[in-house]
């Protein structure tokens, strides 16, 4: 799991990398690197249903757009909408910046919205795209219609720090410190090999290699030690690891005190994770009013473990929503008509 009950050993050598790395250019408006999914004609005609508004797809911490590209596309044909994945800064081929907290992040998902004219569309955000989805939704409810948060809640959580540091750490390392390179044949292999000893855990290291290449990239520069002829990594973590550590646990309750909406908020609660639970569930009823959650049976990794159950439970979730404000709207203009 992503977030496994088990402590990781962690060595120290890999901080020297760390401290003496470049640091990245600061920018307060970037332009994401998306996929767009849209409907197949062939099943528009046979779908009763459409989702009013589009909906923006935002990955968790180490994750990007490609993982998805599969759910995005069922999606896009049940909702008979445009779906929209993104890489978020320092992430997939988004450019690699600071800042890298909540209140940027969410505010990167606003100008998204708004430079493609997307008009009030919905959020679904896995983890760290949970939280930035919430503050997004809480900072701007008129911009937006409604949130799907997968196995996240509006609370700081310290406990997933040694977490977080081992999986920097361990793709970190690989980097600079093991000795495979970008030509060896059973470099993916071994790589894994060589992440299991900061993380042994097989779905999590499957989920973190994703951010390693043999290749570089024209679109970004990736990080990597020339020199030893090292492997490629898309996350800039032997920059940001520190601040990952800091900000990915936090919850920005400064910038929504006081803040309640009534747009609808679903949350999948993985049974297994720890993520969801009364601490959390109190947080959800103080931010949000209109919010269900649906418990499914698996870890943090629940999108990857069982991507039909949760598919389905948010593709339901949107057309009850939808069917509910549409009666809402019918019974008001009724009203009205007398």
């Amino acid at each position: 799991m992503l977030f496994p009950s088990k402590s990781f050993h962690i060595q120290r050598s890999f901080q020297r990398f760390v401290t003496n790395y470049s640091t990245l250019p600061i920018k307060t408006h970037i332009d994401m690197k998306y996929d767009l999914y849209l409907p197949h004609k062939s099943t528009i005609q046979k779908l009763p249903y459409h989702c009013q508004e589009s909906i923006i797809f935002m990955h968790g911490i180490l994750g990007n757009r490609k993982l998805y590209k599969n759910d995005c596309q069922i999606l896009a044909n049940y909702l008979n909408t445009a779906v929209y994945a993104v890489d978020m800064r320092n992430h997939g081929e988004t450019e690699n910046c600071l800042p890298l907290d909540y209140k940027t992040l969410s505010d990167d998902i606003y100008h998204f919205a708004s430079d493609h004219g997307l008009e009030k569309p919905s959020l679904i955000g896995y983890s760290l795209g949970a939280k930035i989805a919430m503050l997004a939704i809480l900072q701007n409810p008129s911009n937006f219609t409604s949130v799907v948060c997968v196995d996240n809640v509006p609370i700081p959580q310290p406990e997933i720090i040694p977490f977080l540091t081992a999986f920097t750490k361990s793709i970190g390392t690989l980097i600079t410190e093991s000795n495979i390179t970008k030509f060896d044949k059973d470099w993916v292999h071994n790589a894994a090999l060589w992440m299991m000893k900061y993380v042994p855990d097989k779905p999590t290291i499957d989920y973190m290699i994703k951010n390693v290449t043999n290749k570089s990239s024209h679109i970004k520069q990736l990080f990597c030690v020339p020199e030893k002829n090292s492997l490629y990594c898309k996350v800039p973590v032997l920059a940001i690891s520190d601040i990952i550590n800091s900000e990915v646990p936090a919850w920005p309750s400064d910038l929504v005190e006081g803040c309640k909406v009534d747009n609808s908020i679903l949350f999948i609660k993985a049974s297994r994770s720890g993520f969801i639970e009364e601490k959390g569930v109190n947080a959800i009823k103080k931010y949000f009013n209109n919010y269900d959650i649906i418990e499914l049976q698996g870890t943090h990794l629940i999108m990857f473990e069982r991507p039909q159950a949760y598919i389905s439970a948010v593709a339901n979730w949107f057309i009850k929503r939808n069917k509910t404000e549409t009666s809402q709207l019918a019974d008001k203009q009724l009203e009205n008509n007398f």
